[in-house]
C-alpha cells in the first residue's frame, strides 16, 4: 500500500491510500484508492486504476489524482 499524507502548517489534514487489488493481466496491475480526511472517514473511493509496476510509483499517483470517484 502507498500512503501519501497532506498537512498544513504541521497539522495533518488527510491522506490518500493506494492499494494493489492483486488483479493483473500482462504486467498491468489494478489499484484502488481512498482519501481519508480529518475524523478518519474515507470520503472518496477510486476503483480500477491500471498501472504497470515497472513504471514506478509516480505515474500511479498521477493516475489516481486524475481520476474521479467510483470509476
Amino acid at each position: 500500500m502507498l500512503r501519501i499524507t497532506a498537512d498544513v502548517n504541521g497539522h495533518w489534514i488527510g491522506a490518500i491510500y493506494i492499494h494493489n487489488t492483486g488483479k493483473h493481466k500482462d504486467g498491468v496491475w489494478v489499484y484502488d484508492a481512498g482519501i481519508e480526511g480529518e475524523g478518519g472517514d474515507m470520503t472518496l473511493g477510486i476503483e480500477g486504476v491500471p498501472h504497470k509496476r515497472n513504471a514506478g510509483w509516480v505515474p500511479l499517483v498521477q493516475a489516481v489524482l486524475e481520476r474521479r470517484g467510483n470509476d
